[in-house]
């Protein structure tokens, strides 16, 4: 009898720990990631002209399939972190960036872009539910302002 009470004790205290770990990582299951405030979120919003001497980088992402949350890095650098239906901008100095998202099961392909002082690209970051991996496409001006309008901005990373 009191072999069987401690096997259903374990039993108990197993299931306790397996909810107090997914409690604790319940907010990146769900896809959410740091969010900025309204001020900010606005202000990305008018797409303004990079600051003198850099280049302006929307990556956004307009899908909820996986509510997860991807980390963005240019080469090693990380420089944003987005779930589900969000968005952010950094600047960047002219050059060649190897981008990369991260937080998946499977190894994602990079998208390489040579960015110039003064302009604005945008990049979607799309997820394959089936494979828990993400990829990084570079879309126009429109598809890349829908993007944004679709999401809220997340906090800067830098």
């Amino acid at each position: 009898m009191v072999h069987g009470y401690a096997r259903s004790m374990l039993k108990v205290l197993a299931a306790a720990l397996a909810a107090l770990a997914l409690a604790s990582c319940a907010e990146a299951f769900e896809g959410r990631a740091p969010m900025s405030d309204a001020a900010s979120d606005a202000a990305g919003r008018q797409l303004a002209a990079p600051s003198p001497g850099k280049a302006a980088l929307y990556v956004f992402r307009a899908d909820k399939p996986q509510p997860i949350v991807w980390t963005v890095l240019a080469g090693r650098t990380t420089i944003s972190q987005l779930g589900t239906m969000s968005w952010s901008r950094v600047e960047l100095l002219p050059g060649q960036y190897d981008l990369r998202c991260v937080g998946g099961r499977e190894a994602t392909p990079s998208l390489v872009l040579n960015l110039a002082a003064g302009e604005t690209r945008y990049v979607d970051l799309g997820t394959e539910w089936w494979k828990i991996a993400c990829t990084l496409n570079e879309v126009d001006a429109a598809a890349g302002r829908a993007g944004i309008a679709a999401g809220k901005r997340v906090l800067e990373l830098n």
